[in-house]
């Protein structure tokens, strides 16, 4: 999955962080996956089209994402770069997106 938004259940910033995720892939019919660092939701792959499909997080994987991300929910990474910490602009995301050259950079707000 190219872009990955990471978030905690208890976090503040998260829902607005979903939001511009949201609304960036689906303008552009971008897949994107959300991981729940608190391991109470697991992660969820939300499809072009927006349909979602859930699954728990394996331990191993809860384990090595919030070993990179737990100290900043929320993040948005594509192609495994950060593209936005605690707070996510919606242009420097869709330029991510749309272009490989952008995502080389950390970005935060």
């Amino acid at each position: 999955m190219r872009v990955e938004l990471f978030i905690r259940g208890a976090c503040s910033l998260c829902p607005a962080a979903r939001e511009v995720v949201e609304r960036v892939c689906a303008e552009l019919g971008e897949p994107w996956r959300e991981t729940d660092l608190s391991g109470e939701f697991g992660v969820t792959d939300v499809a072009g089209s927006g349909a979602r499909t859930s699954r728990a997080l394996t331990e191993d994987e809860l384990s090595a994402a919030r070993e990179a991300w737990a100290d900043s929910v929320p993040v948005v990474v594509v192609d495994g770069t950060p593209q936005g910490i605690w707070r996510v602009d919606e242009q420097r995301l869709a330029a991510a997106i749309k272009g490989p050259a952008s995502g080389r950079r950390v970005l935060r707000a």
